[in-house]
């Protein structure tokens, strides 16, 4: 088990201390200082920094944050630069640079580059068609697997549990009835169940053969409603 976010924030809390924050949090205090954290993880998301984070639309102190222990530091220093802008203090030059550091090294070795891939209708422009016809003067599109923290990556012969949940697509007393798993590609096997609050449906996916694989869960709720979520799986080779 990781640290819980309520274990995250008081420690960055001890690093704010340093600047000036001297007494202790009160509950309200602990409460705004998650919800910080909360907003600092999902800004990290949308730059397509792949973090593992326990995401909550209401966090609680108690939650298991499940951010891997390497990274405590990074997440703690840079949360105790923003509660000391929070209380109106200028932090130390020690905390600056620690968080800096920390924050940057993280980032760098998370972070996924963007896809730029033209569509089909681009043209390639004048110098770059070939002698295959018509279609050789546009853009071919891309099948590779999106680059981001969603894609699955696995090396052939690995075994990679994940859960698709369905949470946001169920309304307030809908669960999932039935489910199934369609369009699996050749490069992997995979296995499924229910998650335990029928909100979800745990895989088992499996590296089979190198390249770009997919796989669509199609679920029915006991309201009638169907809802699809494709997963991609980008198998490497050993």
């Amino acid at each position: 088990m990781s640290k819980t976010k309520g274990e995250l924030v008081a420690a960055a809390f001890r690093k704010a201390q340093i600047s000036g924050i001297t007494t202790q949090p009160t509950g309200d205090e602990l409460a705004s200082a998650v919800e910080t954290l909360e907003d600092m993880m999902r800004e990290l998301q949308s730059k397509n920094a792949c973090i593992n984070y326990e995401y909550e639309d209401e966090p609680c102190l108690s939650t298991d944050s499940k951010i891997d222990p390497m990274w405590y530091h990074a997440v703690q220093s840079r949360l105790g630069l923003l509660l000391c802008s929070d209380y109106g203090i200028e932090p130390s030059a020690t905390l600056q640079r620690q968080a800096a550091q920390a924050w940057s090294s993280m980032i760098g070795k998370k972070t996924l580059p963007r896809q730029n891939v033209q569509p089909r209708t681009m043209p390639r422009g004048s110098g770059n068609t070939n002698r295959l016809g018509v279609w050789s003067r546009y853009y071919g599109g891309d099948n590779r697997a999106p680059i981001d923290c969603d894609t699955v990556q696995i090396d052939v012969g690995e075994t990679y549990p994940l859960t698709v949940d369905f949470s946001i697509f169920l309304t307030n007393g809908e669960t999932i009835s039935a489910f199934e798993i369609q369009e699996v590609s050749g490069g992997i096997t995979q296995t499924s169940q229910l998650t335990e609050d029928l909100n979800g449906v745990e895989l088992v996916v499996t590296g089979v053969s190198a390249g770009t694989n997919s796989l669509i869960v199609k679920i029915t709720t006991t309201l009638g409603r169907v809802n699809l979520e494709k997963v991609w799986v980008t198998v490497r080779a050993v």
